[in-house]
């Protein structure tokens, strides 16, 4: 007999929820284990004699790297040249976190290609940090591990030398982190290193100026003026979460390599275009045009930073960490006669949302309430405060000072036509024949030149070859 009200036609598709013959397939048996690479040209590395660290990265046949759960680890000792009086300590820090010691890196194939390449990596790579970091993960995790402080930059990656310290004390720290601009070692898949030729990538690191990276303390009544500072990097290790497959598994892959000649892989990194400088000149609302080499294939973002070059040369002032305005009132990007967005962005004390936007949609949307990064609102000084000076306090997270003084600006475009998605959709611009054009109205002051690093975020393809090396295009 029918019940009532009870179809007899086939039955629509169940929720997920009652699909219980859906179980998940076994993964291809495998063993995880961590491997360190060290130097292959020293132990002891530092700014003034050692500056470039080279680590050969090679694994066994067959093997892979899963490059999201592999890191850097290194010890970073400081001197302090002064002596510290009885009743008093010196404090300092690396400003923007240990990432901020690497000037610049590249990752060398085993043919010599330069894969990437990325110049002024520290300070794209603490902006970067600035718009993504959650507040919670910059002031637990991130200063744990990296050095890097959300609420005030002094407070991570801190060194206290104690009362009576004698002349040259050394103060160290072991800290790990990623390169949080490579494409190739953000990937989010496995890097087949076991099916290429000698020693597969090399990863250098140049580290930057003394005076670049470290900051110190003098602005607080118990603290004594720190002396001539430098610093030290030793027991550095890529430690490699390296994946090794049963033979049957690593045969069916070589056997694809082989067939149709390698794999490919795409992600997202960071390139620069080039640093312009503006001369010492006190001028008010300047028409400023930078025109910038960019030939990528997959533009997703354009950004810019523009620093006072005297904060590079002052021991108090953090350089890295903190930006500036020059009173920006507008800019615009244009391409090929067409202008991004159609009309200027404008600027104010009481209008950065524009501006704020056009970060909200390169790094996440601007719909999306839990992410967001740690700039904060502040439009004046340090604290709020009028002042001439940079003293690494919370103000230096604000987004807009248009007193000049220090904060967290940046100047941003968006070009990603399909956000979010597993396509590439960012502007080609591989065929464009003309630079792109960027067009400021801003101030600049006699006291110092002003500096701009300007950079593009932009999608990578590496191809793995079954000849035994690897090719990048962008």
């Amino acid at each position: 007999m029918e019940m009532d009200n009870i179809p007899t036609e086939v039955a629509q598709p169940l929720p997920e929820q009652m699909r219980f013959s859906q179980l998940q397939e076994r993964a291809a048996p495998a063993i995880i284990q961590e491997r360190a690479f060290t130097p292959s040209n020293g132990a002891t590395f530092s700014p003034d004699n050692a500056r470039e660290i080279r680590i050969p990265i090679s694994v066994s046949h067959g093997q892979f790297v899963d490059v999201r759960h592999s890191f850097l680890s290194v010890e970073v000792e400081i001197n302090n040249a002064a002596e510290v009086a009885s009743g008093k300590h010196a404090m300092a820090n690396i400003d923007g976190g240990v990432e901020s010691i690497v000037e610049s890196f590249s990752i060398i194939g085993s043919d010599g290609t330069i894969l990437e390449r990325l110049t002024n990596a520290n300070l794209i790579a603490q902006a970067m940090k600035t718009a993504k970091y959650t507040q919670g993960y910059a002031d637990n995790t991130a200063m744990l591990t990296e050095g890097f402080s959300g609420t005030q930059p002094k407070d991570g990656a801190l060194y206290v030398w104690p009362a009576s310290s004698a002349t040259n004390t050394k103060v160290s720290q072991t800290f790990t982190f990623n390169l949080s601009l490579s494409a190739l070692l953000n990937s989010d898949r496995y890097l087949p290193l076991g099916f290429l030729s000698g020693s597969a990538l090399s990863l250098s690191l140049t580290l930057a100026p003394a005076a670049v990276c470290l900051a110190a303390h003098t602005a607080d009544t118990d603290l004594i003026a720190m002396g001539l500072m430098s610093y030290n990097v030793k027991n550095v290790q890529y430690v490699a979460s390296v994946i090794s497959y049963d033979a049957s598994t690593t045969n069916l892959f070589q056997s694809l390599m082989s067939e149709i000649g390698g794999v490919q892989l795409t992600s997202r990194g960071v390139q620069e275009l080039g640093t312009n400088s503006l001369a010492a000149s006190a001028a008010s609302g300047i028409n400023v045009t930078l025109s910038l080499p960019c030939r990528t294939r997959s533009t997703i973002a354009m950004m810019h930073l523009i620093r006072a070059t005297a904060d590079s040369a002052t021991p108090e002032n953090y350089y890295i960490s903190s930006r500036r305005s020059r009173k920006i009132t507008q800019y615009q990007h244009s391409i090929g006669g067409l202008r991004y967005p159609v009309a200027p962005i404008n600027v104010s004390p009481s209008n950065t949302a524009a501006a704020m936007s056009q970060i909200q949609k390169t790094f996440y949307t601007n719909h999306d309430h839990s992410a967001g990064g740690i700039i904060k609102r502040g439009a004046i000084g340090v604290n709020g405060k009028v002042v001439g000076s940079i003293t690494g306090e919370a103000g230096t997270y604000n987004f807009y000072d248009f007193l000049d003084a220090g904060n967290s600006f940046m100047l941003m475009q968006g070009f990603e036509t399909a956000p979010g998605s597993s396509l590439e959709s960012g502007l080609d611009l591989s065929s464009q024949s003309s630079n792109v054009d960027l067009t400021m109205t801003l101030d600049t002051v006699s006291a110092s030149a002003t500096q701009i690093n300007s950079y593009v975020l932009c999608d990578s393809t590496f191809s793995f070859l079954a000849s035994g090396i690897v090719t990048v295009s962008r």
